[in-house]
């Protein structure tokens, strides 16, 4: 949760800009008034799940507490106690999740060849950049390998990387790391027609997962490969996206090497997209008939 703890005492002060010093200042104190804020608990980046209260409560750095409090910022103001609440609730989801955990268990294969997420190397601005070939995971019928709760548990230890990828990019740099870089491949993305019944329900979940417990996490989101069945689709998933994450996404037809080159070395950009990287970025395993998985009946998309 706190993937910047143990980071130079000055990392706040690189982040805050004006008007935040007061506002942080206050939050912190009201966490630190909370009725657990007892806890022995030291402020390390993981704990084991078993010594931490029912509420999940724990001791968070400032760079933390300034990303939640960012989270519920509305036309310039602040909103302490709906960011205090998030926190609150993200904290004691974590504790049921067992997050802290997560990462010492092996990740599951089949999850790892379904839905092709990687790591592929560090932006121009310090920050772990991930590529995913999402458009193959919608419009595959992959969605239904997992019930609901798998999915949030595959996901959430997914999650846990970001914070150690992040983590290794601000001891690497020597400068706070909040955000990493997010570039999705959305070809294949038609066949998401024959897979609207799971799909929708499954972003529905993972979206409301990931912006209720992880906010201000995600900096740059770059879709590319983008077919014209997404000016369709956009519109339903964007009515259930945080309006601050919605405005992050930008939209590419093709691969724009040249926008991508701008934003990370080309030693971060994977082969096939014009790049050097060279880190692992295998093709998306498709479920079939044979695996139980069958298609549903098409939904018009107008």
């Amino acid at each position: 949760m706190n993937h910047l703890v143990g980071a130079a005492s000055s990392a706040i002060e690189k982040l805050i800009v004006e008007g935040e010093a007061e506002p942080l200042k206050q939050f912190k104190a009201t966490y630190l008034a909370h009725e657990d804020a007892h806890s022995s608990t030291e402020a390390t980046w993981e704990v084991s799940p078993e010594i931490l209260p029912e509420s999940g409560w724990r001791p968070l750095d400032d760079v933390t507490l300034l990303r939640f409090l960012r989270a519920d910022k509305r036309k310039s103001e602040f909103d302490p106690s709906t960011s205090m609440a998030r926190l609150l609730k993200a904290l004691a989801w974590r504790k049921h999740m067992r997050s802290d955990a997560l990462l010492a268990n092996i990740a599951d294969e089949a999850y790892e060849n379904l839905r092709i997420r990687r790591w592929v190397g560090i932006d121009k601005s310090n920050r772990p950049v991930q590529f995913e070939r999402l458009g193959k995971f919608l419009g595959s019928g992959n969605s239904k390998a997992f019930t609901g709760p798998e999915w949030l548990a595959h996901y959430a230890r997914d999650l846990e990387t970001t914070f150690q990828q992040m983590r290794a990019a601000a001891v690497a740099s020597g400068e706070p790391i909040t955000t990493y870089l997010f570039c999705a491949d959305m070809s294949g993305l038609g066949g998401i027609v024959w897979y609207m019944g799971s799909v929708i329900p499954l972003l529905k979940l993972l979206t409301k997962e990931v912006e209720a417990h992880f906010p201000e996490m995600v900096g740059n989101i770059v879709l590319f490969n983008v077919p014209r069945i997404f000016s369709s689709l956009f519109p339903m998933v964007k009515a259930f996206m945080d309006p601050i994450t919605a405005a992050k996404i930008e939209v590419h037809a093709g691969v724009p090497t040249e926008r991508l080159l701008s934003l990370m070395p080309t030693s971060a950009l994977p082969t096939e997209y014009g790049g050097t990287s060279t880190a692992a970025y295998p093709q998306t395993r498709i479920l079939s008939k044979a695996d139980g998985v069958q298609e549903e009946a098409a939904v018009p998309v107008s």
